[in-house]
């Protein structure tokens, strides 16, 4: 059974924005998932990819579910083309999904689709050469696991991730 584990509020270019938390090992069919996170996670299990972008934030890789596209292959090239990093896809891990909702100019709640958050080993880790199709990532660098609260500012997400991460780091293959 999937329960609602929090909601986190943000508000992001003048926009409100909400987020119901699920933290699950496994992912129900989901429907309408609009993108995909990634937490790469070193071969020593001690250190995780972030990527600092333009607007000054670090963030896990990932993006936009593109058409054709699934959950995946969205992984493995929104990782490659922000990091230029390549993932071991036989390790991935669900961690937690989301489903986003942005207020509308009615003041209601409008679902934007769910989100998921996977874990997974690097298989190649390549230097970072620059985000492609001037995209907004500068640099793609290795954080301490323990240390990720320091860098990712979501609130009652950020704490969720770090009391559970290296139970879930140590479900990986």
């Amino acid at each position: 059974m999937i329960e609602l584990h929090h909601t986190d509020f943000w508000n992001w270019k003048d926009k409100e924005y909400k987020f119901d938390v699920y933290l699950s090992e496994e992912f129900p069919p989901i429907e309408r998932i609009r993108q995909v996170y990634t937490f790469v996670i070193s071969k020593e299990k001690e250190n995780v990819l972030l990527v600092y972008n333009k607007e000054g934030l670090w963030l896990l890789p990932g993006g936009t579910v593109e058409e054709g596209e699934g959950v995946l292959d969205t992984l493995v090239r929104e990782v490659k083309e922000e990091t230029n990093r390549d993932v071991d896809i036989n390790s991935v891990q669900p961690f937690f999904f989301q489903e986003a909702f942005k207020k509308g100019e009615n003041g209601k709640w409008e679902s934007q689709g769910y989100q998921v958050r996977l874990l997974v080993f690097v298989d190649k880790d390549n230097e970072f050469e620059s985000d492609p199709d001037n995209g907004d990532t500068i640099k793609a660098e290795w954080v301490p696991v323990k240390d990720i609260s320091k860098y990712l500012d979501w609130q009652n997400t950020t704490t969720m991730i770090g009391e559970h991460i290296q139970e879930y780091i140590g479900k990986m293959n």
